[in-house]
């Protein structure tokens, strides 16, 4: 490893810029003060300039238009929403039709019960035995008491 890490270094050094070729317009032959203030001289100079200093705003255009497909949406969703309302509508007509039915049907079966009632109560009360042996006098019909048996 260690032969391989001095072969890079030979190498990096063979391939190393000379100070002369780094810092252009400085030549070699000065002495080290004038060299440093050209170092601090060079590096308040940026590298590179940008080649407009001002910042300009562009505007942009924007098309605001409605596209065909957003129409379309659009439409769409108006479609399903006056769809939806209508159903809505509708379906609580028919809500309101079925209750009424309902109601109805209900009035219908108290009436019969009432009815039901009243002929059953008809029914016990021309069943005594006070009307049916009067019913049978007016017929000339009479009771045998040998004919009629007590059952326990």
């Amino acid at each position: 490893m260690a032969i391989f890490i001095l072969k890079d270094r030979l190498n990096m050094e063979k391939l190393a810029m000379p100070a002369e070729k780094a810092i252009p317009n400085v030549p070699a032959t000065y002495p080290k003060e004038q060299t440093q203030k050209a170092h601090v001289a060079m590096s308040a100079i940026p590298a590179s300039l940008p080649h407009t200093t001002t910042k300009t705003k562009t505007k942009v255009k924007v098309d605001r238009s409605i596209t065909l497909r957003q129409k379309m949406a659009i439409i769409t969703a108006f479609g399903v929403m006056i769809a939806t309302v209508l159903g809505l509508v509708i379906m609580r007509a028919n809500v309101s039709a079925t209750s009424q039915q309902l109601q109805d049907k209900q009035a219908e079966v108290q009436e019969l019960q009432v009815e039901k009632e009243n002929l059953t109560q008809e029914v016990h009360e021309l069943s005594t035995y006070s009307r049916i042996m009067e019913i049978a006098g007016e017929q000339g019909l009479t009771m045998g008491e040998e004919n009629i048996r007590n059952v326990e």
